[in-house]
Parts: C-alpha cells; structure tokens; sequence
C-alpha cells in the first residue's frame, strides 16, 4: 500500500462527506469515487467504511440526520445505509469493521476500486490499483462474494476498464473449488 499527500486531489469531495470523514477518526471514504474525484470525474456515490474498533455507527448516522441527509435505504441486517442529499448519494458499509486501511483496501474485489482517504490529507492506495489506472486493465484483488463480483464486472467494463484477466481468474478459482467449498463463499448480492 502507498501513502501519497492529497494536496488538491480531493477537493471535489463533497462538503458534507468532507466533514464526515473529517470529524470521526474512524470513518473511511474509500472505492472508486476516491479515484474518480482524484481523476476530476463526478463519483457515482460515496463509500464510507469503518476502521479500527471504536466506531459508533449511531454517532455517524445521527451527524447524517443532523446534516439534513436523507436515509433512502437501510439493509435488514443493518450493513448497508443509504442516504441522499441535493443528488448525491452516501453509502455507509457496516458489514464489518476493518483492522485498517490495507485491510479495508485488501477486501474490494477490483483493484480499481483500492482508493481510500481516513483524513482527507492522505490517500492510501494499492499498487495493483494504480496499474489499473495506467493501463485500464483491472485485476481481481478479493474474491469474498462471487455472485456480487460478477454482477460488478459489467458496471466496470462500462466505466471503460478492460475486465477478461478478472472474468478469467474468477473461472479458474470457482473451477478449482469442489462444489462444498463454493458454497462456503459468499453468496449474498449488495447493492452497489
């Protein structure tokens, strides 16, 4: 994982997710709309993960309702939150709680989606991740839900990234599996 200064990079980052991330140490603004704001593109939504263990999801949502965002979703398990405020859309990612930022990053499934920000001041990005934007060609970093993955491919092929080494490495892994094992993996499908 590199570390670089912003600088400017993120200064298209929307001002209320800017304060968010701002005002809890533990929040992280993290996936492909950190690489898109960095690239000056409009992200299509905005990710926010939790790191380390002393997180207070209520804290966070409370900071939402207060800022005037409106919950436009929740999950039935409570991992996904969704809010909406004058056409920008906020995700807030609850599955679990992260180790730190190589953790969080390490869990996408595109390198294209390794891009993160804890503090607005520094973005913390995988090698992989970076070749990706060289090259255009996105590889497979974290295979946890296949069936989410795969649905995924297209999105990105859409945005312009070359998908076959990806489609072909979640062949070769699900080939390899025995039928047991693949249904082991994470079958859930999440809103993106």
């Amino acid at each position: 994982m590199f570390s670089l200064k912003a600088g400017n990079r993120l200064k298209g980052t929307n001002c209320g997710v800017r304060r968010l991330v701002c005002e809890f140490d533990n929040v992280v603004f993290a996936g492909g709309g950190v690489r898109n704001i960095i690239h000056n593109e409009m992200p299509e939504d905005y990710d926010l993960f939790f790191i380390e263990n002393n997180y207070n999801l209520e804290s966070v949502r409370k900071f939402l309702d207060d800022d005037h965002w409106v919950n436009a979703f929740v999950c039935p398990k409570g991992e996904l939150f969704t809010y909406k405020k004058e056409g920008v859309k906020l995700q807030i990612i609850n599955k679990r709680v992260y180790e730190g930022v190589n953790d969080l990053l390490r869990s996408f499934d595109f390198s294209a989606c390794c891009w993160a920000t804890v503090d607005m001041c520094t973005i913390h990005v995988l090698r992989s991740a970076i070749r990706t934007q060289v090259t255009g060609s996105a590889s497979l970093v974290n295979l946890e839900y296949p069936v989410a993955t795969i649905n995924r491919i297209g999105k990105y092929q859409r945005k312009g990234f070359y998908m076959g080494d990806v489609i072909k490495e979640i062949l070769e892994i699900i080939a390899m599996m025995n039928y047991t094992e693949y249904l082991k993996m994470g079958t859930e499908i999440y809103i993106d």
